[in-house]
C-alpha cells in the first residue's frame, strides 16, 4: 500500500489547495486500505472452451434418424465472457464428409455460450452425431474470438481437444444421421368416401355416385413431408383425374388424397 505522493526524479514540488494551503502529501494507510476493501484483483488469463454439445434429442420420426436439412445448435460453452469478430467462426462435424461445418450463430448465442449451427447436408452420416475439429475453426485468422473487456486484446484458447466426449448428445441415445435413405411408396389404398371432416369406410361397392368424395392413403417406407400441390394421378376411365392432398392420416407418414367424382368417370 502507498504511504505518500512523491515527485517524479526527487525534484521539489507541493500542491496546493484553492486557499493557497499547501496540502500535506503522505497519505493515511487506513484511508487506502477502505478505498481498496473491494479486493480490486487482475487477471489477465485467456478464456478457454469448457464443453461441446447439444440438446437435440432423438428422431421422433419413425425411422429415428435425421436427413439433410435438419438444423442442429451445437453448443459451446466457454470459461469467461467473449465477444466474436470478423467471419463466423465454425466446427467441423465428424458426418463422414469434409465440409460439414456447425457455424457460429450470434443471434442465438451469449458472451459465455456460443451457439454454432449444423445443417445435415447431403452425403452425411453418422450413427451418433460428434464434432472432428481438433479446434474451433476462425477461417485462417478473419476471424477472432476475444476475452470481453473494454479494449479487448486477449483471445480465446480455441482448442477442442481436451473436450473428453466428443459425441454431441448428453444422454443415454444417439442422434443419428443418414442422408442416403429415400422413401418409397409402399401402398396406395382406397380408404373411403369423404364426408367434410368424417370418412366412411369403404363400401363393398365398387360404384358411387357423382359428387361422392373418395379418399385415397399413400403408405410411405418412411416419414415424409410434402411440399406445395401433391397430387396422385387416377385412371378415371377414358380420361385421368387428379387426387389433391388433403392432409396426413397418421402424422408425416401416410399422406392422404381425396377427389370428387364426377359424371362421365368410369373405372
Amino acid at each position: 500500500i502507498p504511504t505518500a505522493l512523491r515527485c517524479l526524479r526527487n525534484e521539489t514540488c507541493f500542491f496546493q489547495n484553492q486557499a493557497g494551503q499547501v496540502v500535506d502529501l503522505s497519505m493515511d494507510s487506513t484511508v487506502i486500505y477502505a478505498s481498496t476493501a473491494a479486493h480490486i484483483t487482475l487477471n489477465s488469463s485467456a478464456p478457454i472452451v469448457t464443453d461441446v454439445w447439444t440438446d437435440k434429442k432423438v428422431s421422433y420420426f419413425g425411422d429415428e434418424e435425421y436427413t439433410t436439412g435438419e438444423k442442429i445448435n451445437v453448443f459451446v460453452n466457454v470459461s469467461k465472457p467473449v465477444i466474436v469478430t470478423g467471419f463466423n467462426p465454425r466446427i467441423l462435424m465428424d458426418v463422414n464428409n469434409e465440409e460439414s461445418y456447425a457455424v457460429y450463430n450470434p443471434k442465438l448465442s451469449s458472451q459465455t455460450l456460443l451457439v454454432f449451427v449444423y445443417t445435415v447436408a447431403p452425403g452425411d452420416y453418422s450413427t451418433n452425431l460428434a464434432f472432428k475439429g481438433s479446434s474451433i475453426d476462425l477461417y485462417g485468422g478473419q476471424s477472432q474470438i476475444y476475452r470481453l473487456s473494454d479494449v479487448p486484446e486477449t483471445l480465446l484458447e480455441t482448442s477442442l481437444s481436451h473436450i473428453t466426449s466428443r459425441t454431441l448428445s448428453r444422454g443415454d441415445y444417439s442422434i443419428r444421421i443418414d442422408t442416403s435413405r429415400i422413401p418409397v411408396v409402399v401402398n396406395v389404398s382406397f380408404i373411403g368416401i369423404g364426408n367434410g371432416s368424417d370418412v366412411t369406410a369403404a363400401a363393398t361397392t365398387t360404384s358411387y355416385a357423382a359428387g361422392d368424395e373418395l379418399l385415397f392413403e399413400v403408405l410411405m417406407s418412411m416419414y415424409v413431408t410434402a411440399l406445395g400441390r401433391s397430387y396422385l394421378m387416377l385412371n378415371a376411365g377414358d380420361h385421368t383425374k387428379k387426387a389433391m392432398l388433403i392432409g396426413y392420416y397418421s402424422p408425416f407418414y401416410d399422406p392422404a388424397f381425396f377427389t370428387t367424382n364426377h359424371s362421365g368417370n368410369s373405372s
